[in-house]
This record gives C-alpha cells, structure tokens and sequence, in this order.
C-alpha cells in the first residue's frame, strides 16, 4: 500500500510545471536581484579607494600654539582616519563660535584619510592631525575642555587601544566628551560612561553600546543628548545638531544662531527640542536597490584651494559617496597642504598631473574668493575641455553643501534618490528636499532584466527538438 500511495504521489505532480514555475521566478525576481546586488557591490567595494593614502614627502607644519583666552576643544581620531561629516562638522562649528582653540590630534602625526559614512573606503581627501598624542601633552600639557570623538576608520578596542587610554587619561574634571555617531562606540568600550544617561544610533550602534557599556541608561530617537561632563549624538549628520548644543552650551544662545546662520543651516529647531523618529533605516536598502540598477558611477573632480570649508568638504562626499552615484576626486594644482578657512589641514590625493578622468569638475565651497577663482583659472587653462560648474557659489547663509548636494543628485538622478540619502544622513532638512521625480530608469531597467530572463526561459523551453530519422527512413543507394 506504501508504495503504491507513493507512485500515485509521484504521477500526481506535475514536476514539469514546477520546474518551469521555479524557472520563471528566478529569470522575473532573482536574475534582477542578482544583477543589482552584484552592481551595487562593485560600486560599494571593488571600486572603492583604499583606505591607506598614497606616500607625502611634504614638510608639515609646525603645531600651532593655543590662544590662551579660548577653551580647548580635540577632536580626535584614530590610527586610520576617522569619518569626513562627523570630523569636519564638529571642527568647522567649533571653531567658528570663537569659544574654543580647535584641534585635530591623533597617535601619530602623518597624512591619514577621511572616509565617507556610508560606504566602505576612503574619500581622496586626507589630512594631517595638528598634534600627535605626545606633541599635545608636550606643547599643550592639558586636559582639554572638549574631547571630541566621531566615528574611527575600522575601529577596534583593540587596534585603536591607544586612542581609547589617552581619552581616559585626559578627561579631566573640567574636561565634557562628546560623541558623534560610531564614536559613541568607542566612548562605551573608554568605561567612562558608566552611570550616565546618552543615546546612540539605533540601526549601526544601538546593541554595540547596551553591551559593551551595560550600566549606562541608553535613548533611542534623540539626535542628540547632554548628560552633563557626557554628551552624545545619534549618527552623521546629528553631529550638527550636538555640536551646535555645544556651542550653546558654552557660548550662548545668540552665538550659536550666528553660528547656524554663517553655515546656512536653518533648521534649529533642534536646539530645543532634539526628539526625531529616525526613518534612515528604511531608506538603506532603497539606495543600494536603486544603486544596482544605475549606470556607472559618475567620475566627479573636486577642486580644492586654500580657504575651503570644512562642512563644504563633507557636504559634498558624505552626499554624492552615499547615493552611489558618485565618485569624488579632490584634485590641487600640486599635491600639498591645504589648509581650511579654519585651520584644517587637507592633502588632496590628486594633482592636476595625476587626476584620474573624469565627467564633471566642481569646485568646493570656501571663503576665499580669489584663491577659489585662482584654481579655477589654472584648471581652465589645464584642460579647458572639461570646465569647472560652480553649483556650491551660493553655499553660506540660507544653504549648506548639504542642500547643493542634495539638489544635483536630485537634477542629474532623481528626487527619490537625493532625498532617502538625506533621510539616510539623517538630515534634519530631509523632509524638505524635492523628491517629485522617481528612479524610473532604474525601473525600467529592472524591468527589462526581467523581461530577458523570462524570455530566455520561454526560448529555451518551447525549442523544438529535431525530428528522427530512423535508419530505414534513409533512401538507400539502388
């Protein structure tokens, strides 16, 4: 009886209709899944730059010497850079409030990158911290009144152990840390936020935090929190809102909006009420789908020049690296020092000579009108077959690299596009970036993948096989 249920079983499947159904899924669904997933990945990781800048046989410049009617505030990064929005926006704001001596200080003084916050690689913009470790403790001999930590390239307890003892060895009783993004990470695994209250991103660091730091009292949708000697922020572009608490904090509020207004960041709001439901989770996947299915990414030229800024840098990596659509080449008449309207110290990857080819050539934001028209000049009359477009000239009060940003990928792809990847920066000004326009020729484009495929199983199962000819079907010879 078994065996005959079981040849019944048998000969009631259609196992050819199953067969051909599971064909036809895979050439409609996964075919077009696979070749975005593999585009995506190309984007994300093989043409990625690498993480290590090429050599620098500059001079660099000698540490600065603090002022000392201003507080001290560090931003420190790690053995490997650190991330480019959450570094340059801290900078930038703290050093136009007037409050503070801003510093970048790391292990080493050498030429390290800044990496873009949403994917893998460096940017080709890199840097040169104004103190090592040891520079600081010899030249400054201080704990700072401000550490601040942003996200670390390829952070480990354990590769960066160095970083996290200098942090507990210089938090002085005067001294306020503040982390911004996966730097909260490494304020956890310092053991010095044990009893305090702070929040982190929910998506990348939430379960990093509650377990390497146990005892501290974790928020969830706050883009930022102050817990007294502790503040924190969410992810990205947050970094803006807390560093602006900051300077309220320490400066004052007419300061602060002054501050706000000169960066042309207008949604401040947040400084007093720093609740938010952060949606960029949502949004990840929708980048990488639409990713996969766009051409190749565009080869964009950065012209840099003394005077650039610092939130004009990252305005335009952090958004165009982001979206995929893009990738950034900071390029300098010669590879050397730049250095930033507030004292940053850039080194482009690129000069005029060894600039990769590229699609398009902008010049960055800066408040330096004849250096900015200088470089563009010498561009112009390097390859004058590729002019330079100027779409951050209005960058300053009323917009930020951010919004210019935001507005070319929405004109050059689409609206939906420019605006998940601000929601994914976790923008504040997210809601009010244009997004009328959908990625129909990433649609399109999936929908002819599927098409193929589906045809491609259609052909290859309706092909009439040969007819036989049997040996006495032959005409023999009379």
């Amino acid at each position: 009886m078994r065996k005959f249920l079981s040849a019944s079983l048998r000969r009631g499947i259609a196992w050819r209709r199953v067969f051909l159904l599971a064909a036809y899924i895979s050439a409609i669904v996964l075919l077009p899944l696979t070749v975005g997933m593999g585009n995506w990945m190309y984007k994300a990781l093989v043409s990625a730059d690498p993480l290590q800048p090429p050599a620098y046989s500059g001079a660099l410049p000698a540490p600065p010497a603090p002022d000392p009617g201003k507080k001290i505030a560090v931003v420190v990064v790690g053995t490997e850079g650190a991330e480019i929005g959450d570094t340059l926006e801290a900078y930038e704001i703290l050093a136009r409030s007037g409050a503070f001596n801003v510093y970048s200080i790391a292990p080493q003084r050498t030429v390290l990158p800044l990496v873009p916050g949403p994917q893998p690689g460096a940017s080709t913009l890199d840097f040169v911290p104004h103190f090592s470790f040891a520079e600081y403790d010899a030249l400054v001999g201080r704990p700072p009144d401000l550490i601040v930590v942003p996200a670390l390239a390829n952070y480990s307890p354990q590769h960066d152990a160095v970083v996290l003892d200098w942090i507990r060895g210089h938090f002085g009783p005067n001294t306020t840390l503040f982390g911004i993004c996966i730097g909260d990470e490494v304020l956890a695994d310092t053991g010095l936020l044990a009893g305090h209250t702070a929040t982190a991103s929910d998506i990348q660091v939430f379960p990093y935090v509650q377990a390497h730091e146990p005892n501290a009292r974790w928020l969830p949708n706050l883009r930022y929190y102050d817990d007294g000697s502790i503040i924190t922020s969410e992810a990205l572009t947050t970094g803006i809102d807390a560093t602006l608490h900051v300077v309220d904090r320490f400066a004052g509020r007419a300061r602060v909006l002054e501050v706000a207004r000169e960066i042309g960041y207008t949604d401040t709001e947040v400084l007093d009420d720093a609740r938010f439901n952060d949606q960029s989770g949502n949004e990840i996947l929708k980048t990488m789908l639409t990713a996969g299915f766009e051409g190749p990414k565009q080869q964009l030229g950065v012209l840099l020049y003394d005077g650039v800024t610092e939130l004009g840098a990252s305005g335009i990596v952090d958004p165009l690296e982001g979206s995929y659509a893009a990738r950034t080449s900071f390029i300098a008449p010669e590879r050397k020092i730049i250095r930033s309207a507030n004292g940053f110290l850039f080194v482009p990857r690129y000069s005029f000579d060894t600039a990769p080819t590229v699609d398009r050539v902008l010049v960055a934001p800066g408040e330096n009108a004849w250096a900015k028209n200088e470089v563009i000049a010498a561009w112009s009359a390097f390859k004058p077959q590729r002019p330079v477009e100027d779409i951050y000239q209005n960058v300053g009060p009323g917009e930020m690299a951010y919004d210019a940003s935001f507005a070319d990928i929405a004109r050059t792809r689409n609206g939906s596009l420019a605006r998940g990847i601000a929601t994914e920066l976790v923008y504040a000004g997210a809601p009010q970036v244009p997004a009328a326009t959908g990625p129909v020729a990433e649609v399109l484009t999936a929908l002819m993948i599927s098409f193929m495929g589906a045809a491609f199983v259609f052909a290859a199962t309706h092909r009439r096989s040969p007819r036989r000819v049997c040996l006495w079907q032959i005409p023999q010879p009379a």
